[in-house]
Formats: C-alpha cells, sequence, structure tokens
C-alpha cells in the first residue's frame, strides 16, 4: 500500500532537553552557595566599617564643637536594650539624668562594642570622652561634668567595634594623644605593645 504525502510536516521539537535544565539548575545552586556567604560577609564588614565612621565622626563633632563654642563637649556611648546608642552633647549635660534632653543615636542592632575599649566609664555604664574648650580629650568627673585637662587622661583610648557573628571583624576609633589625635584601624593578626588586636 502506498502513502500518500499530504504535505503536512511534523513540527521539529524545540526547547532544553531535560537533562540540560538539570545541568544549569545544578550549575546555578553551585555558584549561589559559593557566592552567597561572601556576599553576607560583605554587608557585614560594610555595616561594621560605616558604624565605626559613624562614630569617628561623631567623636570629631564632640572635639570642634568644643573649640568652636569655647565649651566643653562630650561623646558618649551607651548600650540600651542590646543596641549600641551614641551622644554628643554638652559636657554639663549627665547622660544619666538628661537622658531625655540628650540626642541618642542608634547603631545597627548586630553591631556591638569588643573587650579591647577602654573609654572612661564614670556612670551607669555609658563610656564617655570630654573634651575640654581647647578640644584636648579628659576623663569627665564632677557633677556637672566637668573636663579639666590633662586630667586623668590615659592614652590612647579606643572604642572598639565587632558584629555579631563574625569575631575576626573588628574596627576600632583610637584617640591616640594627649592632644587628642583621631586616628582609625582595624583587627590585625598580631596585638601591638598594648596587646590589642585593633590598631
Amino acid at each position: 500500500m502506498k502513502t500518500i504525502d499530504l504535505g503536512i510536516k511534523k513540527p521539529k521539537s524545540s526547547g532544553f532537553t531535560l537533562a540540560e535544565t538539570l545541568a544549569v539548575i545544578i550549575l546555578v545552586g553551585v555558584i549561589a552557595s559559593l557566592a552567597v556567604p561572601n556576599f553576607f560577609k560583605f554587608i557585614a564588614n560594610y555595616t561594621l566599617k560605616s558604624s565605626a565612621n559613624e562614630l569617628y565622626q561623631a567623636v570629631s563633632r564632640a572635639q570642634a564643637y568644643s573649640v568652636q563654642r569655647r565649651e566643653n563637649w562630650q561623646f558618649s556611648l551607651r548600650s540600651s536594650n542590646g543596641v549600641l546608642q551614641y551622644a554628643v552633647h554638652r559636657a554639663t549635660l549627665d547622660p544619666n539624668t538628661n537622658a531625655t534632653s540628650i540626642q541618642w543615636n542608634s547603631l545597627p542592632s548586630n553591631i556591638n562594642l569588643n573587650s579591647e575599649t577602654n573609654l572612661s566609664q564614670p556612670t551607669s555604664g555609658i563610656y564617655q570622652v570630654c573634651f575640654s574648650d581647647q578640644g584636648l580629650p579628659s576623663t569627665p568627673s564632677g557633677s556637672p561634668q566637668s573636663c579639666t585637662y590633662p586630667a586623668s587622661f590615659n592614652a590612647p583610648q579606643q572604642i572598639t567595634l565587632g558584629i555579631s557573628g563574625l569575631a575576626q571583624y573588628r574596627r576600632c576609633i583610637i584617640i591616640s594623644t594627649l592632644l587628642g589625635a583621631l586616628t582609625t584601624g582595624q583587627e590585625q593578626a598580631t596585638p601591638n605593645s598594648n596587646g590589642k588586636s585593633c590598631y
């Protein structure tokens, strides 16, 4: 028997086979599993760097205000409900009794203070650096707070920040001289002569 060709052609199958689709899905999964942890570390490190920069600017602002306005200004740092907060205010305002008249700024909740922080902590867990009317750092004392230079200021003093879950990342702000020179630092492989790893 003879077949008759009606001129209708079968469509050719186009697209990907199941094996090709699975190979692409597996490849994308492998690349994502390598990239995602590094991306999260990048975000965490960026958050830490920007928080350290924010504190550096705040300490600088307290020092600049003290010189510009010819009065004592203070940088204060506290933990409130597990969140680090900082304030720049006149030294005559006690951060404990005048907490409502001081504007506290919060850092991201995953930022924490490292044990290398050695700022003065005279009242209720609030770390403080006071700047005299000449911009010189001193340890706050008295009520109302007064900054007397050279007072009992032990240089260098530093604020060391860490980030939750990533102990190898640290950033620090260092008040390195009696003249109030400010520098920033980061985690180093070997401790310095003061035994600190962030410098």
